[in-house]
């Protein structure tokens, strides 16, 4: 992959579906929901050596 291929992008959004098929959560579930996802993602990188 040449550096001229690489596009940077500043938007990730997660798309969540619920058993009730709703598209709403109370905002302390969200909250925890995605400070779940950050702390994954911290994992992800360090074992990509990323950060």
């Amino acid at each position: 992959m040449k550096q001229s291929d690489i596009v940077e992008i500043d938007l990730f959004q997660i798309h969540y579906y619920l058993k009730d098929k709703s598209h709403s959560m109370d905002a302390l579930t969200l909250n925890k929901v995605e400070a779940e996802f950050l702390k994954i993602s911290k994992e992800v990188a360090k074992y990509l050596i990323v950060i």
